[in-house]
């Protein structure tokens, strides 16, 4: 779980790489129900957000972007690249095929 939260952690095999994909899954899911529960005025309109709410939902944002960051950077490692490919991971098209591909499907150093 120190991949998650530490981008100089070292290699991780893909099963590694693909349980840490899951566990940022969960923690989105729960900081976003933890958000709807404890952060938000259940007497405001549906379009408006509290002061709150608006944060609680940019940090689990940034920090899920930051575990994927983290999980992915390590995984690049394993496989022989550099970190600059997590850059291409931002393309719109292709981006998400490209971290699957490289991340949880590409048998690295260590399976």
């Amino acid at each position: 779980m120190t991949a998650l939260i530490n981008p100089f952690f070292g290699e991780v095999s893909r099963r590694e790489w693909w349980l840490l994909q899951l566990a940022i899954v969960i923690l989105v899911i729960f900081g976003f129900f933890m958000t709807a529960t404890l952060a938000s005025d259940p007497n405001l309109p549906r379009d408006q957000r509290t002061a709150g709410e608006s944060s609680m939902v940019i940090i689990v944002i940034v920090s899920a972007i930051y575990m994927n960051f983290s999980s992915c950077i390590n995984r690049l490692r394993d496989s022989g690249r550099t970190g600059l490919w997590y850059l291409s991971f931002l393309l719109p098209t292709v981006g998400t095929g490209l971290m699957i591909y490289f991340c949880g499907i590409e048998a690295g150093n260590k399976n």
